[in-house]
C-alpha cells in the first residue's frame, strides 16, 4: 500500500493562523479550509505526496462525522465528544495512509489540523482568544487530530473503540508503553476484560491508573516487552487480576469505596 508524505507548515505560521481565527465560529472556519498554503512544503526525499483529492477526502469523511456528533453547534454530549474521537480515530488511521516517520512531525499536524480542518479542529477543542499555542490545535502530541490517529494506528480500531479519553491517556501518553503496539494492546484487551468482571462498581480510568502504576514499574524493572506475546498477556492480565482483587477487598473492608481514595489506597500496597 502506498503511504504518503503530508504537507507541513511551521509552528509559527500556525499560530498566526490562530490569531486570524479569533473570535469565528466554527461554521465560518469551514470557509478558510483548504487542501494548500503559501508557506506548506513536503519531505524533500519522498517520493509519493498526498494528492488533492486524497486531502479532500480525508476533509469530507472528518465532516461528516462531526456533523453526526453535533457539529458545527457543540458536541451534544461528553459522551457524543468520546464517540466522535473513536469514529475520527479509526477513520483517519484507514485514510490518511500516511507514514508514521511522518506522523511524528507536529509540522504535518499543524497543515491538517489549521489549513485542511480548522473548522472541526476549534469545534472539537475550542480556545480561548489570545491562547495561540494550544497544544490541542497546533500540531503537539497532544493535537487533536493527531492523538486520534496515533490511538488508532497503536491499538487497532477495534481496540481504540473500546476506551473512554481518558483511559487512552493513560495508555497513550506513557511512552514506554504508548510506543510499544503489542504491549499497549496487551493493556487494552486485559483492561476490558477485567472492566466486564467489575461491573461498573469502580471507575474504569481511575482502576487503569492503579494497573499503570504497576505495569510501568514492573517494567522498568523485568523489560516486558522482551518476552513472547503469550507470556505478555498472561502476565499483564495477572497486574489486572492482582488489582482487581486489592480493589475488592479495600471495598469489603469499609476502608475505601470508589474513586481517588481508593486508588490511593491500593496504589500504596495497603491491599494487593
Amino acid at each position: 500500500m502506498t503511504q504518503f508524505s503530508y504537507p507541513r507548515i511551521p509552528t509559527q505560521v500556525a499560530i498566526g493562523l490562530l490569531r486570524e481565527f479569533d473570535g469565528k465560529l466554527p461554521s465560518e472556519l469551514r470557509h478558510a479550509s483548504a487542501t494548500d498554503h503559501l508557506r506548506a512544503s513536503f519531505h524533500p526525499n519522498h517520493p509519493c505526496r498526498v494528492q488533492s483529492d486524497t486531502l479532500d477526502e480525508v476533509r469530507e469523511g472528518i465532516e461528516a462525522i462531526a456533523i453526526r456528533h453535533g457539529f458545527p453547534d457543540a458536541p451534544r454530549s461528553q459522551n457524543s465528544a468520546a464517540d466522535f474521537d473513536r469514529e475520527a480515530a479509526a477513520f483517519l488511521v484507514a485514510s490518511m495512509k500516511i507514514l508514521p516517520v511522518e506522523a511524528a512531525i507536529d509540522e504535518v499536524w499543524n497543515f491538517l489540523t489549521l489549513v485542511l480542518l480548522p473548522h472541526v479542529g476549534v469545534w472539537r477543542y475550542p480556545y480561548k482568544p489570545g491562547d495561540y499555542e494550544y497544544e490541542r490545535l497546533i500540531g503537539k502530541p497532544r493535537n487533536v487530530f493527531r492523538k486520534l490517529w496515533w490511538r488508532a494506528y497503536v491499538l487497532g480500531s477495534e481496540l481504540s473503540a473500546k476506551l473512554g479519553e481518558d483511559e487512552t491517556v493513560n495508555i497513550m501518553e506513557r511512552p514506554s508503553v504508548g510506543g510499544n503496539v503489542v504491549l499497549a494492546r496487551a493493556i487494552v484487551r486485559a483492561h476490558e476484560r477485567t472492566r466486564s468482571e467489575f461491573g461498573g462498581r469502580f471507575s474504569s480510568s481511575e482502576f487503569l491508573r492503579t494497573v499503570m502504576v504497576r505495569i510501568r514499574a514492573i517494567n522498568a524493572v523485568r523489560g516486558l516487552t522482551f518476552l513472547p506475546d503469550d507470556l505478555l498477556q498472561s502476565e499483564i492480565d495477572q497486574v489486572f487480576k492482582g488489582v482487581l482483587d486489592a480493589y475488592v477487598l479495600a471495598v469489603a473492608s469499609g476502608e475505601a469505596t470508589t474513586g481517588r481514595h481508593l486508588r490511593r489506597l491500593v496504589a500504596s500496597g495497603e491491599y494487593g
